[in-house]
């Protein structure tokens, strides 16, 4: 639940600096994450914590592309390969660097 209280932060930031459609984004993979038949518990909260982290960076008033490319780029590359998981990851993208 910590997790979720630190990624309604996130969100809330994120909304702050304009950037609500990566806000809804971010939902939308969080909650897949979450609702994922495929993803053990314990790797559901190492996804979460990667994706506030990609949230902090990019509400950022200068955030690191870099950074946000080789988060995002790694998650992705575990997320996508999970059935559930992989229409979420596609709405996200757009919103990272490339």
């Amino acid at each position: 639940q910590i997790f979720i209280g630190k990624f309604n932060e996130v969100v809330a930031n994120l909304n702050n600096s304009g950037q609500t459609e990566f806000a809804e984004a971010l939902k939308t993979l969080k909650d897949a994450v979450m609702a994922s038949q495929h993803i053990p518990d314990d790797k559901k909260k190492e996804h979460i914590e990667v994706i506030n982290q990609i949230g902090d960076e990019a509400a950022k008033e200068k955030p690191n592309k870099t950074l946000l490319k080789v988060m995002g780029d790694g998650l992705f590359s575990i997320l996508k390969a999970i059935p559930d998981i992989a229409k979420a990851v596609a709405v996200v993208a757009p919103f990272l660097p490339h």
